[in-house]
């Protein structure tokens, strides 16, 4: 079987004389071999990819080996590292009632906004939650005591879970992507309540993910999001 597929692939060779054809065995430290073939297959070369060897062999005229064994070498480096992204998620109680403390000072901008698109009085600011995590795909949760003023029940003690399930940077937009940003508000046993979406976040704006009314209708806990990359 071995013997067959150097015959095909010396058959398959551009038509060159014994003299004319040039042999090449590239090895490969950081990408895929049939990756690189894929990409390279238009340099007028037979290519055979090894995934095991972690090699690609070339034949064909010097030039056209030359210029695949270039190509091959730009081809073959580390991937950029993983960003690391810090998100701070802030945790709002609007509310019905009169609110005599101060709002919080970097959410005015966003409250300022929100007080056009939903009737609330006043906006407090509960609590925050920090992560950081990485892009490139990766997934997060992050979950702790949700704040005393959620207590529903004297007997249980609300918790929250903050997850996405995957997170990408996109550096010439400098965005963050969230796939299924969700925050989780565990309220009594067997009861939660969940606020979730897909967001895309310019590094440094703060975004309203959603809100729900986990105490009654003349309250809500809003979740505003928060995100930019850290070295």
């Amino acid at each position: 079987m071995k013997r067959l597929a150097i015959i095909l692939f010396a058959i398959a060779a551009p038509l060159l004389s014994a003299e004319e054809i040039a042999r090449k065995v590239v090895d490969l430290k950081y990408v895929s071999a049939n990756q690189v073939s894929n990409l390279l297959g238009n340099f007028g070369v037979n290519m055979r990819a090894d995934e095991r060897l972690k090699t690609i062999s070339l034949m064909g005229s010097p030039e056209s080996v030359a210029q695949a064994e270039a190509a091959i070498k730009k081809l073959d480096v580390p991937a950029p590292p993983e960003k690391n992204i810090e998100l701070l998620a802030y945790l709002v109680m609007a509310s019905n009632e009169a609110q005599a403390a101060p709002e919080a000072a970097d959410l005015s901008s966003v409250i300022k906004q929100m007080r056009t698109l939903f009737p609330y009085k006043s906006y407090r600011l509960l609590d925050t939650i920090w992560v950081r995590t990485k892009a490139g795909g990766s997934a997060f949760e992050s979950g702790g005591m949700a704040p005393a003023s959620l207590k529903t029940d004297p007997n249980f003690n609300p918790t929250y879970l903050l997850s996405a399930h995957g997170i990408w940077y996109d550096a010439e937009n400098k965005t963050v992507r969230f796939s299924d940003l969700g925050l989780l508000l565990v309220l009594r046993e067997k009861t939660s309540v969940k606020i979730g979406s897909t967001v895309d976040i310019r590094e440094g704006q703060k975004v309203v993910i959603g809100k729900t009314n986990p105490t009654g209708a003349d309250s809500a806990v809003v979740l505003i999001v928060t995100a930019k990359v850290v070295e």
